[in-house]
């Protein structure tokens, strides 16, 4: 078994066509069918099943394939760090992000190591679910990840960044969303009386109208003309009605009370994969299954983006982690839940004992940004 054989053996699992790989090897058809055979002879075992209309990997090459990545992988490295010292340059780190850390932390991140390690390449891929970012960093085609907690943590050093509520993701226009200011950094709750967009919150208890500096509103209030009346009906603690009869302004930045997820079971829930594609999908059962029910229909969908794009245009609600408001899409309010909120955490995975100064560095700067962003 050589490179070439292997590299053949890669493409056409990819392509499940021997023509189209043939062509991407340019090779000649019959030639890239010998590679195949010799190469099966030689492990002795059936790697392609073939038909006059089909290509199908066997369940051994299915094992191979998994092998011949990782070692193409490596190989890979191997030449471009070669190439890259004899240029004077420092090498490549390549970083995979889930889907909410691809919109709220990326690209901070991205600046901070252009600016700080500017010499350095960096392979940035988005949007990828946890089990594909530990496969990434173990078969080395990725050097740091930013993921939820895998389920097998063998081999990946771990390193905590962060940890955030889940939030309910509804339509903006959904009755059980009371509009409010958009959320800040710190939770408080809305100032006193109707508000424009852009007026900063004033952290009061939201049950309670703010108190009047005096008794003269009162009296004032009483002996004002109809329409002073109006006025004053719309500007002050009257905001208890006006709050519960609002209609929220569509915005990924529409803020909203406490919801009781149990609310929420009679609707569809639109997810990311199961069967272990996804920890955020088991993080979404458990927390309605602690709310008393489990979700009636589920609607699977890969993309963060696509996700909150589905609850938008009302085919169902979502589970998400705060930081997907960071997405800026319209028609969408986040509520938080009430109670003891579920939580997920944010963490760093590096291949345990990678020795690398460059994923080292990297490792170092990405840690340092989202400690203090969060």
């Amino acid at each position: 078994m050589d490179v070439r054989q292997l590299t053949s053996f890669a493409v056409l699992a990819q392509e499940l066509h021997f023509g189209r790989a043939a062509a991407r090897l340019h090779l000649a058809q019959p030639a890239l069918s010998q590679q195949i055979r010799q190469l099966e002879k030689e492990l002795g075992s059936t790697l392609f099943l073939r038909s006059t209309r089909r290509v199908e990997l066997t369940e051994a090459g299915e094992l191979l394939l998994g092998r011949a990545r990782a070692v193409l992988a490596l190989l890979d490295r191997a030449a471009d760090e070669q190439a890259r010292l004899a240029q004077g340059r420092l090498g490549t780190v390549g970083i995979g992000f889930i889907g909410t850390a691809t919109y709220d932390v990326l690209p901070g991140v991205a600046r901070r190591l252009r600016a700080t390690l500017p010499d350095l390449r960096l392979d940035l891929r988005g949007e990828m679910l946890t089990p594909e970012l530990v496969a990434g960093v173990l078969d080395f085609s990725l050097d740091v990840a930013l993921m939820r907690p895998p389920m097998d943590p063998t081999g990946l050093r771990l390193v905590p960044l962060r940890t955030e509520p889940l939030v309910a993701a509804l339509r903006a226009d959904d009755p059980r969303a009371v509009a409010v200011a958009p959320p800040v950094p710190q939770p408080v709750a809305a100032s006193p009386g109707p508000q424009s967009a852009g007026a900063p919150p004033v952290p009061r208890a939201v049950a309670a109208p703010p108190d009047p500096p005096t008794a003269a509103p009162d009296s004032h209030a009483a002996d004002a003309t109809p329409a002073r009346d109006s006025h004053a009906a719309d500007a002050t603690p009257a905001r208890d009605s006006h709050a519960a009869h609002a209609t929220p302004a569509p915005g990924p930045h529409a803020g909203v009370a406490a919801l009781d997820l149990g609310d929420l079971a009679d609707e569809p829930f639109i997810a990311h994969p199961s069967r272990r594609k996804s920890s955020m999908h088991q993080s979404m059962l458990d927390a309605c299954h602690a709310a008393g029910f489990d979700p009636r229909e589920i609607i699977e969908v890969r993309e963060t983006s696509t996700l909150v794009t589905f609850v938008a245009a009302g085919l169902g609600v979502a589970l998400v982690p705060a930081s997907v408001r960071s997405l800026g899409i319209d028609g969408v309010a986040y509520v938080p839940l009430a109670g003891a909120a579920p939580t997920v955490e944010l963490v760093m995975a590096t291949r345990e004992g990678d020795t690398s100064p460059g994923v080292r560095r990297v490792a170092d700067v990405i840690e340092e940004y989202v400690r203090a962003a969060a």
